[in-house]
């Protein structure tokens, strides 16, 4: 057993191989933290556009098109999206660039759904609640108030699990 050791000890301290470990695990957080920072500000946009949207006969196309997205970046794996990404859309941008900017597309579209999701599961009576007078959301189209503290508190499970996800998918 002290062979093994001293082995491991000669392999990975003596050659310098740790070093790479810490590079490894310093990338692997700033593309996952970076990717979880795109994907919240695309889905928080994306979800409240869908969530007023339903209302507004003005925001349908724009409704649309966010639909179009989630749809589409939610079923392209995202191995498939790296190496478009990586080979044709940014070419000229080192790998950390690309792994964020991708990560963080894919991770916009399934943070809208459940952004999107907690903003729905706000129930009735908190809504009529929300709707009482001197709340200050008198600039929000009426019957579609805004919960953000109950939304986000609906959602900490899921945002735990998405980035749990990133998390795994950058290693």
């Amino acid at each position: 057993m002290n062979a093994w050791f001293d082995k491991l000890y000669e392999t990975f301290i003596e050659s310098g191989l740790y070093d790479l470990l810490f590079e490894g695990v310093y990338t692997t957080l700033l593309i996952t933290l970076g990717a979880l920072l795109i994907g919240v500000v695309i889905g928080s946009l994306i979800a409240v556009v869908k969530y007023f949207g339903e209302d507004v006969p003005a925001l349908k196309p724009i409704c649309w098109l966010c639909d179009l997205y989630v749809t589409v970046i939610r079923g392209i794996p995202v191995v498939v999206l790296l190496l478009i990404f990586f080979f044709i859309v940014l070419k000229s941008s080192s790998g950390i660039v690309v792994g964020i900017v991708t990560f963080g597309i894919n991770s916009g579209a399934y943070m809208a759904e459940l952004i999107r999701s907690g903003l729905n599961a706000v129930d009735a009576g908190q809504m009529e609640a929300g709707q009482d007078p001197g709340h200050g959301q008198d600039h929000l189209p009426p019957g579609r108030p805004l919960h953000s503290p109950r939304h986000l508190q609906r959602n900490d499970r899921p945002f735990e699990g998405n980035l749990g996800s990133r998390l795994r998918g950058c290693c």
